[in-house]
């Protein structure tokens, strides 16, 4: 279920946007502070406008950000293929039609009850509900 991996990817873009915008003391930190001051100043943070800013500005990106935006695609990745393979009969049972970014993941956050075991413990490891 692609559309299962594509939520979770999503998801983690989303985290990390979030920590590229909300820094402690209103200060960015991370590899990614420096670009998102130089090439995203004028981009008002929340809702993953910081990351899709830099995203449009790959080529001007420093290394480091670089490295560390494919670290986190890496990752989420590999958490969207683990909850693939978890959820996916349990998302296709109890959400048909649902892809990313139209609730998917709510929708089974809502099925708690209903989820299969080994759905119910990587839904828990994925972390709170969106």
């Amino acid at each position: 279920m692609k559309s299962l991996a594509a939520a979770a990817l999503a998801l983690v873009l989303a985290a990390l946007a979030a920590r590229a915008e909300e820094p402690p003391a209103g200060t960015p930190t991370g590899p990614c502070a420096e670009d998102a001051r130089r090439l995203c100043a004028d981009t008002d943070p929340g809702h993953g406008a910081v990351m899709r800013c830099l995203q449009q500005h790959d080529a001007e990106l420093s290394k480091e950000c670089k490295d560390k935006i494919a670290l986190v695609r890496d990752k989420m990745h590999e958490r969207a293929a683990a909850l693939h393979q978890a959820c996916g009969g349990d998302a296709e049972r109890l959400c048909p039609g649902l892809e990313a970014g139209t609730g998917l993941v709510k929708c089974l956050y809502d099925h708690e009850q209903d989820i299969s075991q080994p759905c119910r413990v990587a839904m828990r490891d994925r972390g709170p509900e969106p």
